[in-house]
């Protein structure tokens, strides 16, 4: 895929400039838990009381949540998963702690109340089938196997209206361009940070890096690349897909501990 290659080549360059970090899927080492230690010390936290977890497959980000913001204002977590078996994990993980809450729905970016998503290779990670078409091969050229799921699908605007959530995490194979569009009053009017997570299945899912970044923009947002120890931020001017993985953090721009500089984690 031709557009796949471009990407990968401009990912290379900014690699090399120090513009953009090493793929790493850890969350102990690629940013993702130093970035959570880091907002349990701001003080913009007093004005929030939970936390959203959005695609918590079995639910690692929740946990360590729990942890960072031990002794915070933020006393509720909520999981979202729509992956019925996953869920049902989720809440045996979670039994006994009521301050946390499994949603079993599909979030996006508009309300439908039955939406087909795809279980790949059988390891529970999904993307939605759209422009009418389903998973295509793996990075390394071979299909994957797939399973068919109907699922419920509401927007964050729907399940979180009124709460005060003070970061939103955001991990669905693709699909996050759209659960943040979904999200747009929650974003204008409770103003929680946001983690979301980039890779080449923004591609199938007709999402482009621009088009978050100009989102999230409109609403007076920094955007920031998540390094193992930083986040350097994302100066205005024309962006490039590059399809590669790695993690953007935004924060409201009224945020002064979270200045328009590079952050060290």
């Amino acid at each position: 895929m031709l557009i796949r290659e471009i990407g990968s080549a401009y990912s290379s360059i900014l690699r090399a400039l120090g513009l953009a970090p090493e793929k790493n899927l850890d969350p102990e080492t690629n940013g993702e838990y130093a970035l959570l230690r880091r907002l349990a010390t701001l003080p913009e936290i007093s004005h929030y009381d939970c936390a959203i977890d959005v695609g918590a497959h079995k639910g690692e980000w929740t946990v360590d949540a729990m942890k960072a913001f031990s002794g915070t204002p933020i006393a509720k977590f909520f999981c979202v998963e729509p992956i019925d078996h996953l869920a049902a994990e989720l809440r045996q993980t979670f039994a006994g702690q009521p301050n946390v809450e499994v949603i079993e729905v599909l979030m996006t970016s508009e309300p439908n109340p039955a939406m087909t998503i795809y279980n790949v290779g059988g390891t529970g990670r999904i993307y939605p089938s759209y422009r009418k078409r389903g998973p295509r091969a793996s990075a390394k050229g071979t299909q994957k196997v797939t399973t068919n799921l109907q699922v419920r699908g509401a927007t964050g605007d729907e399940l979180f209206a009124g709460l005060r959530p003070y970061m939103v995490k955001i991990d669905c194979e693709g699909h996050d361009l759209h659960v943040l569009k979904g999200l747009t009053s929650v974003l204008r009017n409770a103003r929680p940070a946001i983690q979301f997570e980039y890779t080449e299945y923004w591609i199938h899912a007709g999402s482009r890096l621009h088009q978050a970044n100009r989102f999230l923009r409109n609403l007076d947002y920094r955007i920031f690349r998540l390094f193992p120890h930083k986040l350097l931020p994302i100066r205005r001017g024309p962006i490039i897909d590059t399809y590669e993985y790695q993690n953007f953090v935004a924060a409201p721009a009224e945020w002064k501990s979270l200045a328009d500089g590079t952050i060290r984690l």
